[in-house]
């Protein structure tokens, strides 16, 4: 997370949250060992995650540059970290969150 390594833990114990000071990951399913659950239930906290830093900062990187964005996205893509269209309306892939914050910041200026 953040070009970090994190412990991630999984189980029905765990609320699920993310702990930067101890860069650990609690992630909150039924079965561990429904990797199919697993993943879901991880990505979806870090897409969260990346979408309050994302929020967070393209405001300030839009004025910055004299932008308009219309609509953002997140959503996992296979071979691409982001797009804009034509009516700028932009895109980013949940896995970005595991680029340090400088990286994701290029991305956000880049699109």
């Amino acid at each position: 997370v953040f070009g970090e390594t994190y412990a991630c833990f999984f189980g029905p114990e765990y609320p699920s949250k993310l702990c930067h000071s101890n860069r650990i990951v609690h992630v909150c399913v039924i079965n561990p060992d429904d990797t199919k659950a697993c993943r879901a239930a991880l990505l979806s906290l870090l897409r969260i995650e990346l979408e309050s830093y994302v929020m967070g900062v393209l405001p300030v990187l839009a004025e910055k540059m004299d932008a308009q964005v219309s609509q953002v996205k997140f959503r996992e893509y296979k071979s691409r970290w982001g797009s804009c269209t034509s009516n700028r309306a932009l895109a980013f892939n949940t896995l970005l969150i595991g680029a340090k914050p400088s990286y994701i910041d290029y991305v956000i200026i880049h699109e």
